[in-house]
C-alpha cells in the first residue's frame, strides 16, 4: 500500500514538472554569423560563444517570406533588447533548448525548415541533420524511445542567403513539448487506475479487520 502511494506520488510529480518545463522553449541567438548560418550544425553552434540574446518562446513554429528585412523581434513576436531584436533575420542562428513527450516505442516527428537544422534528443542522439540552405523543407521521421516520458531536445537553425525563413517542430500531430490529446487521456487513465487499486486494497483490509 504505502510502495503504491509512493509511486502514485512521484508520478504525479514527474508527470506536473514535465508539464510545467514543456509550457516553453528556451532560443539562444547569434546574429550575424553567416558561416555557421549556412551550416547549422549543433557543433558549429558550440564554438559561437556567448549568445548575444536569449528567450522563451512558446511552440516552434515561425515562418517569414523575405528574412532580409524582418527582424529577429517580427521572426520570433518578442520585444528584444537591441540591437539583436532590431536586427534582420539574414545570417541568424538560433538554438532552441526545451521538453517534449514521447510515447514508449514509435513517435512522428515532422521538422518544416528553410534554411538548415539539426535536432538532438538528449539519450536517445541526433535524430535529424540537414544543416545547409534549403528550399522549405519538410523532414518527417520516426524516433523511437524505450520508456514514456518527458525528454530534453536542442534544435539548431540557423537561416541564411536570404528568401523565406520558417522553422516548425511537431511531434506525434501537435507542437513539441505537448502531449496529443490521446496522450494525456491514456496518462490520466493510468492515474485513475492506481488510484481504484489504492482504494480496493483499501476496502479489502477493512473487511479483513
Amino acid at each position: 500500500m504505502h510502495k503504491l502511494l509512493l509511486a502514485t506520488v512521484a508520478a504525479a510529480a514527474l508527470f506536473t514538472a514535465g508539464a510545467a518545463s514543456a509550457t516553453s522553449t528556451a532560443v539562444s541567438i547569434w546574429t550575424d554569423q553567416s558561416a555557421v548560418a549556412s551550416d547549422a550544425t549543433l557543433a558549429n553552434i558550440a564554438t559561437l560563444g556567448a549568445p548575444d540574446a536569449t528567450t522563451t518562446v512558446g511552440p516552434i513554429n515561425f515562418t517569414t517570406n523575405d528574412s532580409t528585412t524582418t527582424t529577429v523581434n517580427q521572426w520570433l513576436g518578442q520585444s528584444l533588447p537591441d540591437p539583436t531584436g532590431s536586427h534582420v533575420l539574414n545570417n541568424t542562428v538560433f538554438l532552441f533548448t526545451g521538453t517534449t513527450f514521447l510515447a514508449a516505442g514509435a513517435n512522428n516527428f515532422s521538422v518544416l525548415h528553410d534554411d538548415g537544422v539539426e535536432l538532438n534528443i538528449d539519450g536517445i542522439g541526433i535524430v535529424l541533420s540537414d544543416p545547409g540552405p534549403t528550399a522549405a523543407t519538410e523532414s518527417p521521421f520516426t524516433v523511437t524511445a524505450s520508456t514514456a516520458g518527458f525528454y530534453n531536445f536542442e534544435l539548431a537553425y540557423g537561416e541564411c542567403c536570404g528568401g523565406p525563413a520558417t522553422v516548425l517542430f511537431d511531434v506525434n500531430g501537435g507542437p513539441a513539448g505537448v502531449p496529443e490529446p490521446a496522450t494525456w487521456a491514456m496518462m490520466l487513465v493510468g492515474f485513475g487506475g492506481l488510484g481504484a487499486a489504492m482504494r480496493s486494497k483499501r476496502r479489502k483490509q477493512v473487511v479483513a479487520v
